[in-house]
């Protein structure tokens, strides 16, 4: 009986170790394959640059931004279809492509103000043409007219609002006559 029970415990230390030099190669294999991959690479090096970075919260949108938001918020619900209006939107959630160079392109880029209707189906895109978010003009300039390619591929009307001189009057009163405009035509 002692003999059995040696061997039992002999089988069981064997099986515990193989079991542990399964996993020791296994967790070696992912570390390897992990090195290997530039978006978990990209990610964690995402994850050590905000760990112990100062943020703090900043307005949604500038006073340009909220003027064009205001007035838009005015004719849709005078509308009374349920749309709304969305600042700061990604056109990777508006916008899907299967050549994936092509959408992480556009992924990261926001536009200014998205109109939707009941179902969160994109109406129209609102963009107002100012500063250019602190960008130089060739990177702005760069920007726009990925919008203007990608949101005519979609089908999605993109309405330019100039701001050359930040007069708010003249926002509101473009915003009204192109907005109202557009989703004449789209009704």
């Amino acid at each position: 009986m002692p003999h059995n029970c040696l061997i039992g415990v002999a089988l069981f230390i064997i099986a515990a170790l193989l079991i542990l030099g399964i996993i020791r190669l296994r967790r070696r294999q992912r570390q390897k394959s992990d090195k290997n991959n530039p978006i978990l690479q990209r990610a964690r090096e995402h994850l050590q640059a905000v760990r112990g970075a100062p943020f703090q919260a900043k307005p949604l949108a500038n006073r340009l931004e909220k003027a064009a938001y205001q007035t838009a918020v005015d004719i849709v619900q005078k509308r009374r279809r349920n749309e709304q209006v969305l600042l700061q939107v990604s056109l990777g959630e508006i916008l899907q492509s299967k050549d994936r160079c092509a959408y992480w392109a556009v992924n990261s880029k926001r536009v200014d103000l998205l109109v939707i209707d009941h179902e969160l189906r994109p109406l129209a895109v609102i963009e107002i043409d100012g500063s250019g978010h602190g960008l130089s003009r060739d990177i702005a300039r760069i920007n726009d007219k990925i919008k203007d390619i990608v949101l005519a591929a979609a089908g999605i009307p993109l309405i330019r609002i100039p701001a050359p001189d930040d007069n708010l009057g003249a926002i509101r009163a473009l915003v009204q006559q192109q907005l109202t405009a557009c989703l004449k035509r789209l009704a």
